[in-house]
Parts: structure tokens; C-alpha cells; sequence
């Protein structure tokens, strides 16, 4: 496998990554506003916040990766 090959993979999965890392904050989002809405119970609340934070960790790693890539 060609190096710029190699390059355009590891760019194609960093955007999967940032693309997962949005959709898990957006259904962290999601869940916090069912659960301050008085639609579930407080327990929805830590799951969502910890889906927020994962998914904000996710797209932050993978912009990481896809902004080192463009750099080299």
C-alpha cells in the first residue's frame, strides 16, 4: 500500500470518527432534554451527560487526526 493511500484511509476514518463523535453528542443532547423535560426520570441524566462527553472527546480526536493529516 502506497503511502497517499495509507493518508487517504487513515482521512476517511477520521471523518467517520468525527461524524460518530456528533451523532453521539446530538443523541446525548437529545436524552438531557427528555430528562429535563420531566419526560424520564432523573437516572436519564448522567447517561446523558456521559453520551455528551464521549461524543464530544470522539469528534475532538478525530478533527485532531483529520487537521494533522491536511498539515503533512
Amino acid at each position: 500500500m502506497k503511502h497517499g493511500q495509507r493518508s487517504w484511509r487513515h482521512t476517511n476514518l477520521a471523518i467517520v470518527g468525527l461524524v460518530l463523535g456528533l451523532v453521539v453528542t446530538g443523541a446525548g443532547v437529545r436524552l438531557w432534554l427528555r430528562a429535563t423535560g420531566g419526560g424520564a426520570g432523573a437516572a436519564d441524566q448522567p447517561a446523558a451527560v456521559a453520551a455528551i462527553l464521549c461524543g464530544v472527546f470522539v469528534a475532538c480526536c478525530a478533527a485532531h487526526e483529520i487537521w494533522r493529516a491536511r498539515v503533512q
